[in-house]
């Protein structure tokens, strides 16, 4: 993955604000008339401030308007005027990162860090940055191994922490969601399954949420609450049920499990494996009706793959339940 797809995009309507900001900088003609003779004015830090947060600003500009040399040719400018500004790098480490410069977003945000150790944009784009090393695909040539993707996550997880430290108003769900991701990854799941509940409800439209929540409630061993969350959430999330069905094959409940298989065979009626799966449930479940419907759940299946092993053994598992040897000899 790339960095761009870990970050958020460029605020929007803030090249009014910067136009506006730096009409307000601009001194007018009468302004800007030589001192007198007898009055000389020595240049004042002040005035290399305002000049600094002059580039700031126009960075920004150049950012809106896609001009990304120009951007950071204004931010090195403005870093230069004001080297005591953390939020100037901690910026432009930013856009190197929404353009993939990986090695110098960490350099310009570790620059940030050594004039303000709690500067949270700092921390969110070196959190973001190892975050994609940790969970990228390896790279051979670069000698990735499982020893440094292990190290970036636990940066990666460092980072993003600090950024959620209070006091804060608000906090990004896009950082809480990469945050909750790298916690399943390193198998922190008590921290894991709080955050991806409260993101969850929050976000109700994060496809990914339900999923790795319950990844997370799955690898904890926690089934119970895992069945608990599917049930409340699978009315809603039709996609939940065969999630469902699989907890409740887990726990014995095969009567329970074939009937979310149905439900999930509602939203996917042309699934083969649903089928299977479903059949297996009803197979487990014991009874003649259910060995009835498992016969002809596996009749349908076959119509659409009929060589499949799997499906094969469990028709002719069921055709021996009828009583049906001959029929089974045959399958």
């Amino acid at each position: 993955m790339t960095l761009s797809g870990f970050c958020g995009t460029i605020r929007a309507m803030k090249v009014v604000v910067i136009l506006a900001v730096l009409g307000l900088l601009a001194p007018p003609a009468a302004a800007v008339q030589p001192a007198a003779a007898d009055q000389p004015l020595a240049p004042q830090a002040t005035d290399r401030v305002a000049e600094a947060y002059e580039q700031f600003l126009r960075a920004h500009m150049f950012e809106e308007d896609e001009n990304v040399e120009a951007a950071i040719a204004a931010y090195k400018r403005a870093m230069t005027l004001d080297p005591g500004a953390a939020d100037i790098p901690a910026d432009l480490a930013e856009l190197y990162m929404r353009e993939d410069r990986a090695a110098e977003a960490v350099a310009t945000a570790e620059q940030s860090l050594k004039i303000d150790a709690g500067n949270r944009e700092a921390h969110r784009v070196l959190g973001t940055v190892y975050a994609s090393l940790a969970t990228g695909t390896p790279d051979s040539s670069r000698g990735s191994n499982r020893g440094s993707r292990r190290e970036n996550l636990t940066r990666a997880i460092q980072h993003l922490e600090r950024t959620i430290e209070p006091p804060v108003v608000s906090v990004d769900a896009n950082v809480r969601a990469i945050l909750a991701r790298l916690y399943v990854a390193a198998a922190d799941y008590d921290k894991a399954i709080p955050m991806l509940s409260d993101l969850v409800k929050q976000e109700p439209g994060w496809g990914d949420g339900p999923t790795l929540l319950v990844e997370a409630y799955s690898a904890a061993g926690r089934g119970a609450e895992a069945i608990a969350f599917l049930e409340e959430a699978a009315a809603d999330n039709p996609q939940l049920f065969a999630s469902l069905a699989d907890f409740y094959g887990r726990e014995r409940r095969w009567s329970d499990s074939a009937a979310a298989y149905q439900r999930a065979l509602q939203r996917s009626p042309r699934s083969f494996d649903l089928r299977v799966r479903m059949a297996s449930s009803l197979l487990n479940a014991g009874n003649r009706a259910d060995v009835v419907k498992a016969r002809e759940a596996l009749r349908e299946a076959l119509e659409m793959r009929g060589t499949e092993e799997r499906a094969l053994y469990l028709m002719s598992q069921a055709e021996r339940r009828l009583g049906e040897g001959e029929a089974a000899e045959a399958t």
